[in-house]
């Protein structure tokens, strides 16, 4: 019989069980998908407009250690057209949890921006409690967008992809104004005289004035947004409606005018007007808007008579100013929320809302809520 070397056998099993452990360590750190896992941000379903720029905020926490805090691991710019694939480790999911932030933006002059608590960029090993976006400017347009995506380890390892759908993290404030019987707000009607074309007829311009915007927003460990300032100082924006004189009695407004920011009010009623204001970060109630509306007078102050052909040299400028709420009131400040229109519904008993300037007995009927933006 053949003898085993003893001191030769410890050595085969030594190096099987090394074997073994490289095996064992070598596949900790593969990639869970060879190619990656695909990540796709859209908005309305739609691939990201070229025109704006998606960044992906990737945020990790343990669950084993105690944290309560998510943590920046890194940044990534996506592309507008095809899906982001990204590579996690098996060492990296152990008892992780992970959230992916969105945040779609302008290419070009962008006007909010992403910092942390120190007023720096936010960047790789900063908290999500720190996350801070600013509005470098009052005036916001519509396009920027939001959203966030929870996954824990096990449910990135169990999935084919990481979807987020996007929205708008501004709100928009609106105004309609429409005929109304009697006293009932939620009641328009139609124009009554066939010589007007909208409420807005004889207006030439609409100034209108913002206090309380938001400045800075933040977001709680949910994910629901915080705010964090206001401007100390209000913004003032101004319409210029494209009048169509037809006479110097005749001075028409047509609408819509969308370049501008008029349409037709969100029921559709002809000869209403729909006045699209500012976008906003969310405010809690504590918005107040004023409208300073500037328009000709009906009453030619040149003392011709020549069958009304006039200019509009022959009428005198004046100007209606509709508070909301009313100065007098605090209780019924304004909320800005995301994705959605804060409408304020004008009721006028008369065609156009110049005719307040003149009979003066009629008072203006206002209410406001809120309308889901789906545009």
């Amino acid at each position: 019989m053949k003898r085993i070397n003893t001191a030769y056998l410890v050595y085969l099993l030594s190096m099987f069980f090394c074997v073994i452990t490289s095996c064992s360590d070598n596949n900790d750190k593969n990639d869970i998908i060879e190619d990656g896992l695909p990540i796709t941000a859209t908005i309305d379903t739609r691939v990201i407009p070229t025109d704006l720029t998606c960044k992906m905020y990737v945020f990790w926490k343990s669950t084993n250690l105690g944290d309560t805090e998510y943590e920046c691991k890194e940044t990534i710019v996506l592309d507008n057209q095809s899906p982001y694939r990204m590579k996690f480790h098996n060492n990296e999911l152990i008892n992780k949890n992970f959230r992916f932030f969105f945040m779609a933006v302008p290419k070009t002059d962008s006007k909010l921006n992403i910092y942390n608590s120190d007023d720096q960029s936010f960047a790789e090993g900063d908290l999500w409690s720190e996350l801070i976006i600013r509005a470098e400017e009052k005036e916001l347009i519509q396009d920027y967008y939001h959203g966030f995506v929870d996954k824990t380890s096990e449910e990135i390892m169990n999935t084919n992809t990481i979807q987020c759908e996007l929205e708008r993290i501004l709100g928009q404030i609106v105004l309609d104004v429409y005929r109304i019987n009697g006293n009932d707000i939620n009641a328009p009607m139609p124009i009554q005289s066939e010589y007007v074309s909208s409420v807005l007829d004889r207006v030439y311009q609409i100034d209108i004035q913002y206090s309380g915007l938001t400045k800075e927003i933040g977001f709680d460990e949910d994910g629901n947004i915080i705010e964090k300032s206001s401007w100390d100082s209000s913004l003032n924006h101004t319409i210029t409606p494209t009048m169509t004189v037809v006479t110097g009695d005749t001075i028409h407004v047509q609408l819509p005018q969308s370049e501008i920011g008029l349409e037709v009010s969100g029921k559709k009623v002809n000869g209403s007007a729909r006045i699209k204001g500012t976008c906003s970060l969310t405010s809690s109630p504590k918005v107040k808007v004023k409208y300073e509306f500037k328009y000709y007078d009906t009453t030619p102050i040149c003392g011709n008579n020549d069958g009304g052909n006039h200019t509009l040299d022959c009428y005198k400028q004046k100007s209606l100013v509709l508070n909301i709420p009313q100065e007098s009131e605090t209780e019924n400040l304004l909320s800005i929320i995301p994705n959605n229109y804060t409408v304020n519904k004008a009721g006028i008993r008369l065609d156009r809302i110049i005719d307040l300037g003149v009979y003066t007995s009629l008072e203006l009927v206002t209410a406001w809520g809120n309308e889901e933006s789906n545009n």
